[in-house]
């Protein structure tokens, strides 16, 4: 592989990670005041190497007043580095906060910040 191509691969995975992360970041700016609940990761996490950058994802439920819900999260990665370390993180029957959005408590999503680090 030559230069061009490893260079055009990098540009390509970049590409995919911000189209893949902007979005995110547009969703959970503003839910910092959404109040959390606990969740449980219901599936092992997958990881797709597609086109671009992986992606890990999982299914989770949740209670908000006394109700079930569930959910899906994918994580995008420019690197692969972390990649595992983040599937052993979320592994299936790891706990984890979410926030819930309180008016749509079927409208939930992850924060990094909310996550405490055991």
């Amino acid at each position: 592989m030559g230069i061009v191509d490893v260079l055009l691969e990098h540009i390509l995975r970049l590409v995919t990670y911000l189209f893949r992360s902007i979005p995110r970041w547009l969703r959970t700016s503003g839910t910092r005041t959404w109040p959390c609940s606990e969740a449980t990761v219901t599936s092992q996490p997958t990881v797709s190497r597609g086109l671009g950058c992986p992606v890990v994802e999982f299914s989770y439920s949740y209670r908000h007043q006394g109700e079930l819900y569930t959910g899906l999260h994918d994580e995008p990665f420019l690197l692969d580095d972390s990649v595992a370390e983040y599937v052993a993180r979320f592994a299936e029957g790891q706990k984890f906060v979410v926030r819930v959005k309180a008016n749509h408590p079927e409208i939930s999503t992850t924060r990094e910040q909310d996550q405490v680090m055991q």
